[in-house]
């Protein structure tokens, strides 16, 4: 089953990204990218998935653009052509999406504690004892 192309022309990046985000989240669609038209700072959300995902997130898309009065156009390809995602985006559309669990994890650089070494003796510490035989200085003068 093919995947179907969603594209939604907004003005301006930052609802771009906003576009992006309300897409994703209100559908299970993927995001190909987010491509700068040349001149009058128009962001193409580009989106892939089922065809009734796709729809749905456009739908939103073209809701939050309309809020912020920044749509320009909105378009769902249910049955792309084929060869139609080498146009769309510069590497090819994987087949699953990426999962946080599937990344390696980096190795930790902490020092394992050494294993306490068998031979090691106990020291007896004796206690240091204060000399209580030590006569007080006399405060007193002696000369009076």
């Amino acid at each position: 089953m093919k995947e179907a192309l969603g594209l939604v022309e907004i003005k301006g990046m930052s609802t771009a990204v906003e576009v992006a985000d309300v897409m994703v989240k209100t559908a299970n669609v993927r995001i190909l990218g987010l491509e700068n038209a040349r001149g009058l700072g128009y962001m193409t959300v580009k989106v892939i998935g089922d065809v009734g995902a796709v729809s749905a997130a456009v739908d939103a898309g073209k809701k939050t653009g309309l809020q912020y009065d920044k749509l320009v156009s909105a378009k769902v390809i249910p049955r792309p052509a084929d060869g139609m995602a080498s146009v769309f985006c510069k590497e090819p559309v994987q087949k699953k999406p990426h999962k946080v669990a599937d990344k390696p994890k980096a190795k930790s650089k902490k020092k394992k504690a050494a294993p306490p070494k068998q031979e090691e003796k106990k020291k007896i510490e004796t206690p240091i004892v204060e000399p209580t035989d030590i006569i007080p200085p006399n405060n007193e003068n002696s000369d009076k």
